[in-house]
């Protein structure tokens, strides 16, 4: 469309402006925009200015008609009267209007103001007042009172149904529509308003005639002038800034205006300009400013249009309806939030109608969905169209933000939506589901949009992302406001895709200006800016696993998490961690967690159910698993894993799966709807599944799985649906996609992706969020499914970034996108990085450089790659590159580097520290009581901590009470269970900031929580009611038959807390009746029948049954009569027999026998006989018992080889569960890779891999628990090959004969030989022949050639493998000629050995010819058939070892040449074992029960056995009976009591050797009472302070708690107050009633029972304390400075009858009157640190002391006190610490003070105090210098503490204090160093002696090493050095190269020196080049011993040494500050 608009203006005339415009048809009454192009030539002078006169002339506007038919008015008409004043210029405007169609032409004249018009039927007047715009921004306008409008009919011609509309839109185009007839869009310049109030007035004359032009009539007079601006486009020449009203002249123009004819032609109507101020019907707002223009004459030329409608004339009123147009429809683009009743709230995204825009910053809206009108910012609305920019833009911005959590790997695909989202359209209130299926491989983070806003996961809005690959988006309760466009996004590593839909909800509630909005009325928004974190997401879920039982389980689970989450492990609801067999370990990587259990060897008892969950704060994770154990016993049939129920289209493919188990193996069958499935069925072991491989409709119904064995049957089914798969329209999909990629310079980007949707979705390249402009390089494709984008001449410049392709049609929005990195050969830093930055705490930094090229760079932080993922983020612009740390921490500071193609810039980051400060402080709560109370506040630091406090005392953590919660920057305090007690004011102070709250407990009334049970009883037992009330302090009254019970010795009421017992002791039958219970308005009642008894208990059960675990008992009963049938119950459950219950009848006597007790079987047991019981409680104690080792395992030998893998396992019983420790050569063995001690509960193992030879040796093992310790050794033998036996030589030779012998081995390799092979060979031969498997050290070789030469060795065989053979030896194969005598080559040899065991005596004869032999035994011959003689060896085998077999035995050979003989002496001897039943290894016993132990005995000589107790012998006595046999020995105890706890030994020894066994015995019985007498230590009127002491006899258990009850003396009742721990022996009794008299009693308990009471005498609690007295004057300052000093004062004089609790100083300014508080100090403590006090300024202080009672009156200081520096005293030394505590000193260290009072120190003064003295005493004055003492001489019995002052010219310093303290007791010399003592030169002269530290240092702290040495040719040793106890090393010089030492070295303590480490071998000094000895560190030179003229003969004499040295070294000694040796004699003569 064409505009020209033509204005022709002469001086001081009116000039017409004539206006065409053309308008195409529209197709319908539906509004079409359309684009119109406008041509404006505007030429104007300048107007006149406005005449002052309020009347104007009025312009005449006439529409020409050929003739005026009569036209009938069918509707309502009105005429409007309004003034139109437009600015003209001098020059000429023309504007052209082109239009295809023939205008019809309208002529508006303007004419003077009319006659007004006369209304027929009635008159109506409507005044509008406009008032002033104010000069700032007021309140929001608001209608006031109107002026008069007055609207006169006239009878008119009109056409019907016709509508006069206006509407205007705006978008990013700026376009303004013009409809009357037609619509034209035109921009609408900002309109300049000016004060002006008139009538308006419009009149609208309309006559239409069939044929021929219409012409309409309008008359427009005193019309605000805002109209005319809006009908066209105006220049710039037309800008409110140019044309003012005192500058318009009266011009007339006139617009020709040519609009097209619709086919179907609305009403008329007159609408209204939202920006109009003219309201009808309603009080009409506040003027506003208008601009004035003149009056105008406008032509409108109209296209003549063809209706043969006839109109009626009607005078009639016309109807104006206000209607908003189209360019009034805007959308917020945020949320608002109301801050007054004049606004109104938005959420982004919801559509409003712009009523009035009162100015460019406020406009008056109503909302679309609810009608609520009031005003908003116009910052917050935008246009439609503009907002679906503004959308898409800020979608791509968040989806570049949002984190990737996982690194890309192999097969890594970016996401793609398999299922798309579906537009829902849903009425208010109903829950609503959003679901899409989405891929990706990493699995991708899932994140939901609305509009722009990130959704959060919050009960409201429930999101989920489950195995299947289905996202989900819960609504739990829609409200029109969630309305709007929904996007869920994928992202991982690979890329993104993102899918969208629309919302639309249908208000159907009344959501007027009454009703709250959403946020006050519903809940919470879940709405997000950023995503601040990750939930916990399972990326891997194990499935159900099944093991079986012993077998290995390792279940891990991966998760991703921002920030790193809490993940803990349950089993069956309880938290379970690493212990016993169970092991889990959690492992992170960047952002991915994964968390592993490992159950070992796996028990039936841990199957079950387990559950991980996770948290991070931003959301919870939880994942079942479970995990069934097969044991192999037969079990019904389970399915672990539950079918799903599904939901798939025709034609796809579905499997049902699932895993069932039992035993024996089910049968498993498949249903469908009820009939048997036999096809598709597949097996894999325990996992069964169906698949259906193309489903249709039919396939829609229910399957089932059933599994059946004989044991049971288990059922499981799903459904399944099939929905049709018609065509539909589909929201676009990627099917494929691009991958991020890396492009070299110039080269071609190619981006591919496929996408579908029906209908075909239009797609859109974005390069970083900004849509590609067309060039000559690049291109787009998009051709069928498939659009690729190619770019060539790739530059870094222009060309790197996220691309992105979004494909869109009419159902959704899908996009997809991945980085292109362009690549560059050369890339340098034009901008590096700072040297350093500074940023403050939780502060927010930029880390900025440049580089060349448009390249990535990657980010470090102390050498560790950033990944941009958690709060630093990488940012990426152009050449710019930047790290933006947000909330900076101290774990940010550091060195961070940026690196790329090896270029490299770096800098530090320094983080200094902010306060903190308090973001949410403490609100006031109210609860209820019992219920949990937390307190929570938020500070800005995540480092700093908290402080809780509760009126004014600080909390410590307390279980089941208190807890202290620190989540990040939140800090909770959890009190549970809450009651009246817990009311008061919590505080929470940090640093020097607090805030505090108020919590308010609503009581409850106390209840009972169940009623009385009906209780029958036989005559003479105890009855017992028993309630529990919710609160202990209720009022009960207990009553028998209605009247209240008096408490007696046979009716007592015992108090336990919430619980009351009424017990009824002996009972008779008058106590038969009914009994009750009344707590405020409750009763519970209950019958008490007491029945004669049939039979009689002679013997009952004990109240109390222990036994200790493992061990049986028996409870026994005996009954008046004998043939009375008994029942027995545990629990009131009835006792059957089996393997754990015996049950034996012997008459009258009746017992019950538990096996092997354990911890379950601690129950009340009770035998029943006819009408009477008795009943005791079992304890099953687990008690402390010494480690003893098991008597198989006692010094075992373990035979090894090379690379074999060994384990030691020695086992033992202890409780608790030992420490272990494994030795080797003095040396302990830690866990490494070769070695691996380990310890369980009953057995203590050491394993080594690859075993070596160095590993062969002893190995001790010691184990030590809380109760003793016990160590056996076993010996490691390493087996190797033997080495090589001797040559062999001949002992008989013949022509073809010869017989060998050699001897064995040296070292047979520590196993046995077991053969030997004999290798021979003629010496002309090079080969050898061999004869194996020889036995013997002789053979015989036959068949030989005389006369030959032969060359013979042999080779030993052991288990290991052969040896070396021997060397070759030779002999010729001949007769000799002469003869010899017998000779025997190997002799018989002495033998040791048992009994029962085989033994072999064997020797080798020679001697020419052969000898014959004979055996004697103790020089009596004898032949026996197990004497041989075989070549040469004469062997007698004795098979089986006895007492007689000792003995001499004798060999003879004889022949003619002569006899020979050789003779051993065999004894039989065997060591003793000691052979005790394991149980009775450690026994605990009841007093008074018998101690009896056999110890079977063995050995030969038979052994002597002898007892011992604590090491002391014991023989047969009244006390102990000791019976000892050839082969036992018992030893009894009648009657044993607690003395004889404690260690019984058993010893046998003989001459083999010695064995020996202890015995544990503990003597276990209830604790005496507790040692007495009971004190009171404070008395007030409502409280007592009780203190005793500790039992002196606990029973031979620990004390588990004393009981304290109170009574009063008028009454028999005894009220338990409270229980409390065995380390507490005081306790307040608070609650009592003032005046009244009291008894209490303390009552001690362990395991066995309850102690006798110890009870008090009667006390009256009345008030005797009162507040204490004022702290005493006067207040003295002390080390001054500029901002703080210390303040002393003197302690109360008296505490009034209370001890004191603490000091309170309070502070104040000179010139302010407020007191504040600046700290409380403990009662002990005189004196405060003032700091940060301002310099020169005057501070007034006071003080209280506070006791129990309440405060003192305060000491204030008379004159005001400045800080600056002046001389004071100074301030107290710093740091005052105790550093060492023997048995009889303490070392003391301290700094010095902060101040010195503007003078030197000049001393410190030491005091200490005794912890039962008030006096403190001197202990030393010491110089300035002196920083640290030691205190000696104390004794061990005391508790004590010291303090330190400063002393200068002016006085002394307030004191510092240490801690009690108490002196370490029973301290010895220490143990000797630990070996090896290593020597070894390291100079020509100098060595150096290094040693290991000692393994005890006695208990007392070490306080160096002593060295002394002696020359092997003398007797004395003689002390050269001393070391501190932090070195191991001594340099020893000058000594004789020659000569042999030997070295010691000893340990000291206070008490004394150690045994002395020696060396083994003597060390020999040899002329050594070892390097400079000045090269080892200062640290291994010695401490001087110094120059001594003591006497020290009798040091010699005690170690009986001689002086017999005359001189020690040949160089004189060179620094005698480095050596001094003490020499006794000669020393004159020596030193010469």
């Amino acid at each position: 469309m064409s505009i020209t608009k033509t204005i022709v203006k002469e001086p001081e005339e009116e000039h017409v402006e004539e206006v065409i415009i053309g308008i195409k048809k529209p197709k319908s009454k539906t509004f079409v925009t359309e684009d119109i192009e406008v041509e404006e030539t505007i030429m104007k002078k300048r107007k006149p200015r406005e005449p002052t006169s309020e009347e104007v002339e009025a312009e005449m506007v006439s529409i020409k008609k050929p003739k005026k038919p009569k036209i009938h008015m069918e509707e309502a008409e009105a005429s409007f009267t309004k003034t139109i004043e437009v600015p003209t210029e001098e020059e000429p405007i023309v504007e052209e209007i082109y239009e295809e169609e023939q205008p019809e032409e309208f002529v508006f004249k303007r004419k003077p103001k009319p006659k007004p018009l006369q209304f027929e039927e009635h008159e109506e007047e409507i005044t509008i007042k406009k008032l002033k715009k104010p000069r700032k921004r007021p309140e929001f306008p608001e209608y006031s009172e109107p002026e008069n409008v007055t609207f006169r009919p006239k009878r008119t011609t009109t056409k019907e149904d016709v509508d006069q509309e206006f509407k205007i839109q705006l978008d990013s185009y700026q376009e303004e529509e013009i409809s009357m007839s037609g619509k034209v869009k035109l921009k609408k310049p900002k309109p300049v308003y000016f004060e002006d109030s008139s009538e308006h007035n419009i009149r609208i004359i309309q006559e239409v005639e069939d044929e021929g032009p219409i012409i309409e009539e309008i008359i427009d007079e005193g019309s605000e002038p805002e109209d005319t601006m809006y009908d066209v486009d105006e220049p710039d020449e037309f800008s409110d800034k140019e044309v003012m009203p005192e500058q318009e002249d009266d011009v007339p123009e006139d617009v020709y205006i040519k609009l097209r004819r619709r086919k179907h032609r609305p009403p008329y109507k007159v609408h209204e300009h939202e920006e109009e101020s003219v309201s009808l019907g309603l009080p009409r707002k506040k003027r506003t400013k208008v601009s004035s223009y003149d009056e105008d004459s406008l032509q409108l030329r109209l296209k003549r249009r063809s209706s043969g409608r006839k109109y009626a004339e009607e005078e009639n009123s016309l109807s104006i309806t206000r209607e908003l147009r189209e360019e009034d429809l805007m959308v917020s683009i945020c949320q608002v939030v109301s801050d007054n009743e004049d606004t109104l709230n938005l959420v982004e995204g919801e559509k409003v109608y712009v009523i009035d825009r009162y100015n460019a910053d406020w406009w008056f809206i109503r909302k679309h969905l609810t009608n609520e009108k009031g005003w908003t910012e116009s910052h917050n609305l935008m246009d439609v169209v503009s907002y679906t920019h503004y959308v898409q833009k800020k979608l791509n911005e968040k989806i570049d933000k949002l984190p990737v959590i996982e690194k890309p790997g192999p097969g890594s695909f970016a996401p793609r939506f398999v299922e798309k989202l579906q537009p829902i359209n849903t009425p208010e209130g109903y829950t609503i589901q959003f679901e899409c299926k989405v891929e990706g491989s990493p699995r991708p983070q899932i994140t939901w949009f609305r509009q722009t806003q990130i959704i959060m996961a919050s009960v409201d809005f429930q999101m989920y992302y489950d195995d299947d690959d289905v996202a989900t988006l819960i609504i739990r309760e829609v409200f029109p406001e969630d309305a709007g466009t929904i996007t869920c996004v994928a992202k991982n590593a690979a890329g993104f895709a993102s899918n969208t839909t629309e919302l639309t909800v249908e208000a159907t509630s009344d959501h007027g200006s009454e009703v709250a909005s959403r946020r006050s009325m519903s809940r919470e928004s879940s709405l997000a800016d950023i995503l601040d974190g990750v939930p916990p997401i399972f990326s891997k879920k194990p499935k159900c696993k099944c093991v079986d039982e012993g077998t290995n389980v390792i279940i891990d689970c991966r998760l991703v998490a921002v920030p790193k989450p809490t993940i803990k492990w349950y089993f069956e609801g309880k938290e379970i961690d690493t212990r016993d067999n169970i092991k889990i370990v959690t492992k992170s990587e960047n952002h991915m967690y994964c968390t592993v259990m490992q159950i070992t060897k796996v028990a039936k008892a841990q199957e079950g159910r387990y559950r991980v969950i996770a948290d991070n704060g931003v959301g919870e994770t939880q994942l079942p698993i479970k995990l069934k154990v097969r044991t192999g016993e037969k079990e019904k049939p389970e399915i672990l894993e539950p079918l799903k129920n599904s939901v798939i289209r025709e034609g796809e493919s579905i499997t049902f799966s699932t895993q069932v188990i039992g035993n024996p193996q089910p049968k498993v069958q498949w249903f469908k709807d009820g009939v048997e499935i036999k096809e598709n069925i597949k097996v894999d072991k325990d996992v069964y599944s169906i698949t259906i491989v193309t489903a249709t409709d039919k396939d829609s119904g229910e399957y089932t799985i059933k599994a059946t064995n004989p044991l049971g049957t288990a059922f499981d089914g799903a459904s399944l649906t099939v929905e049709d798969s018609g065509v539909h329209f589909e929201p676009p999909m990627f099917l494929t996609r691009f991958e991020e990629q890396t492009v070299k310079q110039n080269e071609t980007i190619t981006l591919t992706a496929k996408v579908t949707g029906i209908p075909r979705p239009d797609v859109t390249w974005l390069r970083n969020n900004k849509p590609l402009q067309p060039s000559d390089r690049m291109s787009t494709e998009y051709i069928g499914e498939t659009t690729t984008l190619k770019i060539t001449k790739a530059d870094s410049e222009t060309d790197s970034g996220d691309y992105k392709c979004i494909a869109s049609n009419i159902i959704g929005k899908a996009s997809h996108g991945a980085k292109v990195h362009i690549d560059v050969d050369k890339v340098t830093f034009t901008k590096p990085l700072h040297k350093t930055y500074t940023v403050e705490e939780n502060k927010t930094t930029t880390l900025e450089c440049e580089t060349s090229h448009s390249v990535p760079t990657k980010w470090y932080h102390n050498d560790k790659e950033l990944t941009g993922m958690d709060h630093r983020v990488i940012s990426h612009e152009a050449r710019i590159h930047k790290l933006i740390i947000k909330s900076s921490s101290y774990d940010d500071a550091g060195f961070y580097k940026c690196v790329v193609k090896k270029q490299v810039t770096d800098t530090e980051l320094k983080v200094t520290e902010a306060k903190p400060e308090f973001v949410r402080k403490l609100e006031d709560i109210e609860s209820n009581e019992l219920e949990t109370v937390t307190l929570e506040v938020e500070i800005t630091s995540e480092t700093a901590t908290v402080a809780w406090y509760k009126d004014g005392e600080e909390i410590k953590p307390k279980p089941n009470k208190f807890e202290m919660i620190k989540n990040g920057k939140i800090h909770q305090l959890v009190v549970k269970e809450v009651t009246v007690y817990d009311e008061g004011e919590y505080t929470c102070v940090l640093a020097d900031q607090e805030c505090s709250g108020d919590v308010t407990v609503i009581e409850l009334p106390p209840k009972l929580l169940y009623e009385l049970e009906n209780i029958t009883i036989s005559q003479g037992e105890k009855a017992i009611f028993e309630v529990e009330l919710t609160k202990g302090d209720a009022l009960v009254k207990w009553f028998k038959n209605g009247e209240e019970i008096q408490f007696s010795d046979h009716v007592q009421l015992r108090i336990d807390g919430k619980k009351q017992k009424l017990k009824i002791y002996d009972a008779l039958l008058e106590d038969a009746g009914e009994y009750s219970c009344m707590v405020a308005d409750e009763i519970s009642s209950a019958t008490l029948t007491v029945e004669k008894p049939l039979v009689e208990f002679v013997k009952r059960l004990p109240d109390i049954t222990l036994v200790t675990k493992g061990n049986e008992i028996t409870f026994t009963v005996e009954l008046s009569q004998p043939d009375v049938v008994v029942e027995w119950f545990k629990n009131n459950e009835p006792i059957k027999p089996s393997d754990k219950f015996t049950i034996i009848d012997e008459g009258p006597i009746k017992k019950l026998i538990l096996h092997n007790a354990e911890e379950n079987d601690a129950n009340q047991y009770t035998v029943v006989a006819e009408n009477v019981k008795s009943t005791t409680k079992l304890k099953v104690e687990i008690i402390k018992s010494a480690p003893v080792i098991a008597l198989e395992d006692l010094n075992k030998t373990y035979k090894v080889k090379k690379d074999d893998e060994v384990t030691f396992t020695v086992k033992f019983t202890a409780t608790p569960k030992p420490d272990c420790e494994w030795t080797v050569s003095e040396k302990i063995i830690k866990k490494s890779d070769r070695y691996e001690p380990k310890v369980n509960d009953q057995s203590a193992s050491l394993t080594i891999k690859k075993i070596v030879e160095n590993d062969a040796g002893e190995y001790t093992v010691k184990l030590r628990n809380v109760v003793g310790e016990v160590e056996t050794s076993l010996k490691v033998i390493y087996m190797k090959q033997p080495s090589q036996p001797s040559s062999p030589e001949p002992v008989e030779l013949t022509d073809d004969s010869i017989t060998l012998f050699w001897h064995p081995p040296s070292d047979d390799g520590n196993c046995e030989i077991t053969e030997y092979i004999l290798e021979y060979q003629e010496s002309k031969e090079k080969t050898w022949k061999k004869i194996t498997k020889i036995t013997d050290t002789t053979n015989k070789l036959t068949q030989l050639k005389k006369d030959t030469e032969m060359r013979f060795q042999v080779t030993a065989i052991n288990e290991i493998g052969p040896s070396n053979p021997s060397e070759p030896s030779s002999a010729k194969i001949s007769k000799p000629i002469k003869k010899e005598p017998p000779i025997f080559t190997e002799t018989l040899k002495d033998v040791i050995i048992g009994l029962n065991k085989s033994l072999t005596l064997s020797c080798v004869v020679g001697g020419v010819p052969i000898p014959e032999v004979m055996w004697f035994k103790d020089d009596q011959p004898f032949a026996s058939k197990f004497i041989s003689y075989e070549s040469r060896n004469a062997k007698y085998i004795i098979e089986n070892t006895t007492e007689k077999t000792a003995g001499i035995y004798k060999c003879i050979a004889t022949n003619e040449m002569g006899e020979a003989t050789t003779e051993n002496k065999v004894i039989i001897q065997e060591k003793p074992t000691i052979t005790i039943d394991e149980k009775l290894l450690s026994q605990n016993l009841r007093v008074q029960s018998q101690y009896e132990v056999t110890a079977t005995i063995t050995g030969y000589p038979n052994p002597k056995v002898q007892w011992y107790k604590d090491n002391i012998k014991i023989d047969t006595n009244e006390e102990f009976t000791i019976e000892t046999t050839k082969t036992t020995s018992k030893l009894f105890i009648k009657s044993i009591e607690r003395h004889h706890s404690g260690k019984f030994t058993v010893k046998a020894k003989n001459t083999a050797g010695a064995a020996v066994v202890d015995l544990s015995v503990t003597v276990i019985d209830k604790p005496s009472k507790p040692e007495g007498p009971l004190l009171f230590r404070e008395i007030s009127d409502e409280a007592v302070v009780l203190e005793w002491q500790a039992p002196s006899d606990d029973g031979g258990l620990d004390i588990q708690q004393y009981s304290i009850e109170k009574c009063d003396p008028n009454q028999k009742a005894w009220i338990k107050i409270a229980t409390v721990d065995s380390n507490i022996e005081s306790y307040c009794i608070q609650n009592l009633t003032e005046n009244a008299q009291y008894l209490f009693r303390v009552i001690a308990r362990n395991p066995i029972g309850s102690s006798e009471p110890l009870e008090s005498e009667p006390v009256t609690v009345k008030r005797v304390a009162e507040p204490p007295s004022p702290p005493r004057g006067p207040i003295e300052i002390s080390g001054m400075t500029d901002t703080s000093f210390t303040l002393t004062w003197k302690p109360s004089e008296k505490d009034g009858g209370s001890r004191l609790i603490e000091y309170i100083v309070e502070i104040r300014e000179s010139n302010k009157k407020v007191w504040r508080m600046l700290s409380i100090t403990s009662f002990d403590q005189t004196s405060i640190f003032v700091q940060k006090l301002v310099k020169d300024q005057g501070y007034h202080f006071r003080i209280t002391a506070r006791n129990k009672i309440g405060i003192s009156d305060p000491l204030i200081t008379d004159d005001k006190i400045v800080s600056g520096r002046q001389i004071t005293p100074p301030s107290p030394p710093q740091n005052l610490q105790i550093i060492t505590v023997t048995s009889k000193s303490v070392t003391i260290q301290w700094e010095t003070p902060d101040s010195n009072g503007g003078t030197e120190i000049t001393s410190y003064i030491i005091e200490k105090l005794l912890s039962k003295s008030s006096q403190w005493s001197r202990v030393a004055t010491l110089d300035s210098y002196c920083l640290s003492y030691c205190i000696d001489n104390l004794k061990d019995t005391n508790e004590l503490n010291f303090r330190v002052s400063a002393e200068n010219a002016i006085g002394v310093s307030a004191p510092s204090y240490t801690e009690s303290v108490t002196l370490k007791t029973h301290a010895t010399a220490p143990s000797p160093p630990t070996g090896p003592l290593e020597i070894r030169l390291i100079g020509s002269s100098t060595h150096v002696a290094e040693w290991g530290v000692p393994e005890s240092d006695g208990g007392a702290p070490l306080l160096g090493y002593n060295v002394a040495i002696r020359d092997v040719k003398k007797t004395m040793w003689i002390e050269v050095g001393r070391c501190k106890e932090d070195v191991q090393k001594f340099n020893i010089r000058d000594l004789q190269e020659g000569h042999k030492y030997l070295i010691r070295i000893y340990a000291r303590n206070e008490i004394g020196m150690s045994d002395p480490l020696e060396s083994e071998e003597p060390y020999e000094v040899l002329h050594g080049t070892g390097h400079d000895p000045h090269d080892e560190p200062r640290s291994m030179m010695t401490e001087p011993t110094g120059w001594s003229t003591e006497n020290t003969s009798s040091w010699m004499r005690e170690h009986n040494m001689d002086a017999d040295i005359s001189s020690y070294a040949r160089a004189k000694l060179r620094r005698r500050d480095e050596y001094f040796f003490k020499i006794w004699h000669y020393a004159k003569k020596l030193f010469k």
